[in-house]
């Protein structure tokens, strides 16, 4: 949904000439506006940190997907000149902190980046949580069956993922919608790369990327 048309239905009110209010739930409001309209419409959230904190975040973003797999020419004004000056911070914090390497002025990154930046920020985040529960930390291995009870989400860097505790000990796996249905309940998953099998309860097994 444009500006134009969500200030014209007061979604974003005009604070003064050229200037927006951007309400937090703009994207869910944009979305069943044009519901309404007979419109499909698909959101995802690629990162829900700034730009700003993506430049030194030690886990994988956005500004990592980019540097990966850049996506159409953003500009070069704008959030476009925006981007690739965080692109260039990146890049150093990666050399700083030993995710990539600088040879003659080009910044050299590993075919697997993503996945070292990711496992990073898992690792982190699961030593943090097992001082605080008392619980034993187990990385996910892939394709081994981890089973347990979701107690609840957790945002990382690197996006979202589920804890999954059997009371003493606690994995994290990535984090999909439909299992918040299971909240508190057993559940068991198999992650293998991108891709993870759940199982909520004993009947219902679902596979999702």
């Amino acid at each position: 949904m444009r500006i134009s048309a969500a200030w014209r239905l007061c979604v974003v009110p005009v604070l003064s000439e050229g200037v927006w209010h951007i309400p937090a739930n703009l994207p869910e409001r944009g979305q069943a506006y044009d519901t309404e309209r007979g419109g499909a419409v698909s959101i995802e959230l690629s990162c829900h940190l700034s730009i700003d904190q993506q430049k030194r975040a030690l886990g994988a973003t956005w500004l990592d997907q980019q540097l990966v797999t850049p996506a159409p020419d953003v500009g070069a004004l704008g959030f476009g000149g925006e981007v690739r000056t965080a692109l260039q911070v990146r890049k150093e914090f990666l050399v700083e902190s030993g995710f990539a390497q600088k040879h003659n002025e080009q910044i050299i990154a590993p075919r697997d980046l993503l996945a070292q930046l990711r496992q990073h920020d898992i690792d982190n985040t699961g030593r943090e949580l097992q001082a605080e529960t008392g619980l034993l930390y187990r990385p996910a291995q892939p394709g081994q069956r981890i089973s347990g009870t979701y107690r609840r989400s957790v945002q990382l860097a690197s996006g979202r993922f589920a804890l999954l505790d059997d009371e003493i000990g606690f994995s994290l796996v990535p984090w999909r919608p439909i299992v918040e249905r299971a909240l508190g309940k057993a559940v068991s998953a198999v992650v293998r790369g991108d891709v993870v099998s759940w199982q909520l309860g004993r009947d219902l097994s679902i596979g999702v990327g």
